[in-house]
């Protein structure tokens, strides 16, 4: 599941599929109509199809989904290793 969500995301970084329209974030309750209007126009946009931050090229989301399928693979083989043990 997780190693799925790096895919998606690294795939919208590099530009091979669209991803969310619109990127999430938090809005602190209880702002009047102005203290919410100030903190939108001074809020930082940050974008869902730009890598923040690379490693030897190769986006977090990316180290996600490699990490993850890795550990995945890993843990399948000493799943099925187990079960042959068992028989």
């Amino acid at each position: 599941m997780t190693a799925g969500i790096g895919v998606f995301h690294a795939g919208v970084e590099q530009h091979w599929w669209q991803g969310p329209q619109s990127c999430s974030g938090r809005i602190p309750p209880g702002l009047t109509m102005e203290q919410l209007k100030q903190y939108l126009y001074s809020a930082r946009m940050v974008r869902c199809d730009e890598a923040q931050w690379k490693l030897m090229d190769v986006s977090m989301a990316g180290w996600n989904a490699i990490f993850s399928a890795g550990l995945g693979i890993v843990l399948l083989k000493r799943l099925l290793t187990h079960l042959r043990t068992r028989s």
